[in-house]
């Protein structure tokens, strides 16, 4: 009995190819490997091949062919599946599109969508969703005022859809354009107010200007969601604005405790205690904080409170 070579396909056309061999019986005669296609070819020499394949590339289709086609049935199987795809041109051209955007071809998932907006009345609301996708791929792409364009479409199109007002929200917040990211914001409280993203996103947007009003947001958040830790720690960073160090240090002790590798929050607690003044402890936090991986802005302000503990 032949032996078997099972290969297993990446979703991404640029990554490598799993493998293994197992004989007749389906036992395993190697370790699992992987590899570019090409040198993995010799290896199907006299052994039997299967292939396992994204679900997300694959088509299964059941065209319907005429009872008395007998002979012919081989001439006639070819020009049924051609027509049953061109019914389902757009399913195709989308799954094409969405397929693209996870392989970070953003151009191409563009061009796809835009072949099955062109098919679509664009004030329709089924347009919306097409939006929806086009919005990613500009995000993705690095280009956020596009994308807020698009979604802003969606928004015209599907105005109480809270998919598209939260990813709106994200995207001009993203793209600093905090004012708007509030008023849409507002818009998802006024539909949904209990949305523990919106009270939290507005809370922390507000902390700078509107301390007193983010402390109002944070707490209903709170309430609504105790125990996620995004949450808790945009309530610390209210009262750390708020000059209110106690409360802000028990708060961001908290979500250290449940996510210590997260850089941001320990930055916040670093703050936290050099404005209560413990010094010894805030540089402690820093110093972690730098080693937890930060964001380029985190770590500027990290090292920035740094060089403010050491003067």
């Amino acid at each position: 009995m032949a032996d078997w070579l099972l290969l297993r396909l990446p979703r991404n056309p640029g990554d490598e190819v799993s493998w293994i061999l197992a004989d007749g019986r389906g036992s395993a005669i190697t370790a699992p490997q992987s590899g570019p296609l090409g040198e993995i070819a010799p290896r199907a020499a006299g052994r039997r091949v299967c292939v396992l394949v994204p679900s997300t590339d694959v088509l299964l289709a059941e065209p319907e062919v005429p009872v008395k086609a007998g002979t012919k049935l081989q001439q006639v199987v070819p020009y049924a599946l051609e027509e049953q795809l061109a019914e389902d041109i757009d399913d195709l051209h989308f799954a094409i599109g969405n397929l693209a955007l996870r392989s970070a071809k953003y151009d191409l998932a563009l061009a796809e969508f835009q072949l099955v907006l062109d098919r679509f009345d664009r004030n329709s609301k089924a347009a919306a969703e097409i939006y929806l996708r086009m919005s990613d791929a500009y995000r993705l792409k690095g280009d956020l005022d596009f994308a807020a364009t698009v979604l802003q479409q969606a928004q015209t199109l599907q105005p109480d859809n809270l998919v598209v007002l939260n990813t709106l929200a994200g995207t001009l917040y993203v793209a600093g354009q905090k004012e708007r990211a509030a008023d849409q914001y507002r818009k998802i409280l006024e539909l949904d107010p209990k949305s523990g993203a919106a009270l939290n996103n507005l809370a922390y947007m507000l902390a700078d200007t509107d301390p007193t009003l983010a402390l109002a947001y944070a707490h209903r958040a709170r309430q609504l969601f105790p125990n996620e830790p995004q949450i808790a720690d945009t309530l610390g960073w209210v009262y750390f604005k708020l000059k209110r160090a106690d409360e802000a240090i028990s708060l961001f002790r908290e979500v250290v405790q449940k996510e210590p590798r997260q850089a941001t929050y320990r930055y916040h607690l670093a703050a936290a205690l050099e404005l209560k003044g413990d010094h010894v402890e805030a540089r402690k936090e820093s110093e972690a904080a730098l080693k937890s991986n930060p964001s380029k802005d985190d770590e500027e302000k990290i090292n920035e409170l740094l060089r403010n503990l050491r003067r």
